[in-house]
């Protein structure tokens, strides 16, 4: 004879309680010509709805240049739109028929990087600067130089050890400033001095 054992309802009451939760969906109402609340934050893998209610048609637009991309299609009263946000960041986003006022933000997760980078190197060369940065994160990094010449480049990079050049400069003596600023709009500065040939 098999005997069976079955699971007593009470300890899967209690099973369920202690479950971790799932992903949260966050609300943005647009009632007309506003984002309520205008700023939100949510954890990684959170959603955040855009409930349209004005009598106008709104989107949610994502800035460009940012790690999270969306674009909702023109909702009218009744429309919704939802974005799961999967990459940690602080993100500005605005309704594109009304982008001079109508706009919002989302934090998502926390900034656990006190400073974008490790270590910084400047080297003059011939009519060239060049910068090797070590990213803790990833960041949009600036290399502006000053000097008999003034020159800028700024690029987008993955965390890891990562290079930039300005090139055709003149000869002399150069001021570089480093900028590195992560997804929640957090900067990180070093200035250097460089010689070029």
């Amino acid at each position: 004879m098999k005997i069976v054992r079955l699971i007593p309802p009470v300890l899967i009451a209690l099973f369920v309680l202690v479950a971790p939760a799932g992903a949260v969906d966050q609300s943005v109402s647009a009632p007309d010509y506003e984002f309520t609340p205008k700023s939100v934050s949510v954890d990684v893998g959170d959603t955040v709805t855009w409930n349209f209610k004005g009598p106008s048609e709104h989107t949610s637009t994502g800035n460009s240049g940012q790690a999270e991309k969306w674009d909702s299609p023109l909702e009218g009263a009744g429309g919704s739109f939802a974005h799961r946000f999967t990459k940690p960041g602080k993100y500005q986003y605005f309704c594109r028929p009304h982008a001079e006022f109508m706009k919002g933000t989302v934090t998502v997760g926390k900034d656990t990087a006190a400073k974008s980078f490790t270590s910084v190197k400047v080297k003059g060369a011939s009519r060239t600067i060049k910068l090797t940065v070590t990213l803790k994160e990833d960041a949009k990094v600036t290399l502006s130089v000053k000097g008999p010449k003034t020159g800028k480049v700024t690029k987008s990079l993955k965390a890891g050890k990562r290079t930039l050049t300005i090139k055709r400069l003149k000869a002399g003596s150069y001021t570089a400033t480093v900028v590195a600023q992560d997804n929640f709009d957090k900067k990180t500065t070093k200035k250097a001095k460089a010689t070029v040939r």
